[in-house]
């Protein structure tokens, strides 16, 4: 039996969301990551070496141990107050390049104010090694009363926020679990900071392509800035792995907006070697920018190296500038004994194993720009989903989100998906509540559902929902009037490193995407203004029939038109008879005689009836119709009974739509 339905209401359930299950290690939201900070920062150790002459760091230095040149420990300080100055695994004194006079180092080396974490360090002044005694003489720690003395001074210093390492990188945002002993958070932070050089080594963000200059080995790359930039752009300069050095000439700078940023990588060396033989500039029309003011605005980035070493000894305006990002290597040396020098206009350092500096007068205090861009999140995300139907579109921006579209002459309803760094997983999609996934292709670098409707299989919704009635209009001796129309359909999307969409389960879904889209439209008849007109009885013969002309062969038609096309409906259209009154607006007798002749000519009391099958319908159609009555004898007893005269009678359309189940 078919369940008729005028006007329907649809109430949504609430749908259950995908919960990834496999987390992805990222990178904290700044251009180096967790080390960002940190003037150095190694898993391993950071060596401060030999000093030609007082050197002030006032940034942050992280690593799991930390060994200061013992003749030059009183060389090295800090007059900011940092908090903490210093991140260390542990404070060995045992270790002979590190013990009871690293403790004196660390002392000098911070600011009055500043703090230090270190996991692990001696439980008491009596635990130092005192093997060392000599320089322990040299700071005046020879007497047993100053080593106790100042080794409380020095565990006063120990920061009061933060007891591990672990967790102070835990509130970083690094997701690193502050549980963790020191070695297992300088691992994970490691791990972080490569995946973000490989980012930046496969950035495609504003590449600029260099070209060599007489056969000199350097590399040239030039930059026109965008007219009136308010926003310093950043730009992705890969150097040949050939070139001897690197030449940045920029046009058009905006000489009252800060420089343009750059990420230069060096790829594929395994070793990278900068002296004084090489050469780094850049010059701008803009403004009055100097090296040191280039310098944070330019990370370095090393995804291949294993071996990083940077001296100079010229001292000119063509050293090596700005932050060495080299967590893939095991070494990063800058300097060396003598006369090779660390290059003054380095500012962060970052290694995968250890850091060692040679500081001969060096200036080392800057560090990155504040205000440079950050990296985007590298962990696959599903931005949005954009629905379009014609001229109507609408964009789903938050998961679990909805947009309604305005459809009409069934236009097809497309999905636009932004994905972004999708890297070598796939995108699937799913229709409400359906269990089945279906991967979605990439076409011309973008994801698209030319028509949800093709998801029939997969769960699509293809019935229509009454949600009104429009008032009837008349037009052109055409009188259109119909019902408001509603689909809904919830489609979840799901990127998955699953190969087919049959092997996909909630270990493999690394992040999904609801949306909901809600298609009107309307499904509208037009049929022609029929009246009958003034009928004169009592003669022999009546002719009562539409056309009333009954020379016409021609049926008129009832137009259909559907805008939210095929479904699972069936369209019912009725034409009633109203009762037939006389001039002066008497119901006659004519009335029973005309609604029992139509009784017997339809088999229906009282009424026309048609319907369409909307299962396969498209858009628009017509269907023909008629209404005739004709060559009535005279002799009809109800036909007596009416007194001649003119008469009119009402006719009333009506529509519906009933589903096609069954019960």
């Amino acid at each position: 039996m078919k369940n008729l339905v005028k006007f329907l209401f649809l109430i949504l359930g609430l749908l259950i969301g995908i919960t990834s299950l496999n987390q992805k290690v990222t990178a904290a939201s700044f251009p180096l990551g967790i080390a960002n900070n940190f003037k150095f920062f190694a898993p391993g150790t950071v060596t401060l070496e030999h000093s030609i002459s007082s050197n002030t760091i006032n940034s942050k230095i992280a690593a799991n141990k930390l060994s200061v040149d013992k003749d030059q420990a009183n060389d090295f300080y800090q007059t900011a107050n940092l908090n903490p100055a210093l991140v260390l695994g542990s404070v060995d004194s045992n270790d002979d390049s590190t013990g009871s006079y690293l403790i004196r180092s660390i002392s000098q080396l911070m600011g009055n104010q500043s703090s230090f974490i270190a996991d692990n360090i001696p439980s008491s002044s009596s635990s130092l090694n005192t093997a060392n005694g000599s320089y322990l003489w040299s700071y005046n720690w020879n007497s047993p009363a100053n080593i106790t003395s100042n080794f409380q001074s020095f565990t006063n210093r120990k920061n009061i926020q933060f007891s591990t390492v672990a967790s102070y990188f835990n509130s970083l945002d690094s997701e690193i679990p502050a549980s963790d002993n020191a070695a297992a958070a300088f691992t994970t932070a490691t791990t972080q900071l490569r995946a973000l050089s490989t980012y930046y080594a496969d950035s495609q963000a504003n590449v600029i392509n260099g070209t060599y200059v007489d056969n000199t080995g350097i590399e040239r790359f030039d930059i026109s800035l965008p007219d009136n930039y308010q926003t310093p752009p950043l730009y992705t300069l890969n150097v040949d792995s050939t070139a001897k050095g690197i030449s940045i000439h920029i046009t058009n700078q905006n000489s009252n907006e800060s420089g343009p940023y750059f990420i230069v990588n060096w790829k594929n060396r395994s070793t990278f070697n900068w002296t004084d033989q090489n050469s780094y500039s850049i010059t701008t029309d803009g403004n009055n920018y100097e090296n040191l003011d280039w310098a944070s605005h330019v990370i370095n980035n090393f995804p291949d190296s294993q071996t990083v070493r940077l001296s100079n000894s010229a001292g000119t305006g063509e050293e090596f500038l700005g932050s060495i990002f080299a967590p893939k290597s095991s070494d990063v040396i800058l300097g060396n004994y003598g006369t090779e020098k660390t290059p003054q206009y380095i500012t962060n350092v970052i290694s995968g194993g250890n850091i060692e500096v040679w500081m001969n007068g060096a200036a080392i205090n800057n560090i990155i720009s504040t205000d440079f861009p950050k990296p985007a999140d590298t962990t696959p995300q599903i931005k949005s989903v954009e629905f379009s139907s014609g001229s109507s579109t609408g964009t789903v921006s938050s998961n679990n989100g909805s947009s309604t579209l305005s459809k009409t002459n069934d236009n097809p309803t497309s999905a636009n998906i932004l994905v972004q760094d999708l890297n070598n997983n796939n995108l699937y999609v799913k229709a409400n509540d359906n269990t089945a996934w279906t991967k979605v292709a990439e076409q011309n670098g973008r994801f698209k559902i030319n028509d949800i409707s093709h998801l029939k299989n997969k769960g699509y919704n293809n019935n229509i929902n009454v949600v009104g009635n429009l008032a009837a209009t008349e037009s052109n001796n055409l009188v259109s009037f119909g019902l408001k129309l509603q689909r809904i359909n919830t489609l979840t999307f799901a990127i998955s490193s699953a190969d087919n969409a049959s092997s996909i389960n909630n270990s493999n879904i690394i992040t999904s995407f609801t949306a909901t889209v809600n298609e009107n439209g309307n499904l509208t008849a037009k049929i022609p203004n029929v009246t009958f007109n003034s009928v004169p009885l009592g003669s022999k013969n009546i002719f009562l029939a539409y056309p009333v002309n009954s020379a016409s062969t021609s049926q008129p038609t009832i137009e259909i038109n559907d805008d939210l096309g095929a479904s699972n409906n069936v369209l019912n259209l009725s034409l009633e008879v109203g009762d037939t009154v006389d001039s002066t607006n008497t119901t006659s007798e004519f009335s029973k005689f005309l609604k029992n002749m139509l009784s017997n000519k339809f088999n229906q009391a009282e009424s026309f009836k048609t319907t369409v099958d909307l299962t396969n319908f498209s858009g628009s159609d017509s269907i023909s119709w008629s209404l005739s009555l004709s060559g009535l004898a005279n002799n009809n007893d109800l036909l007596k009974e009416v007194t001649p005269g003119d008469y009119t009678t009402s006719l009333h359309w009506t529509m519906s739509l009933s589903d096609q189940s069954s019960s």
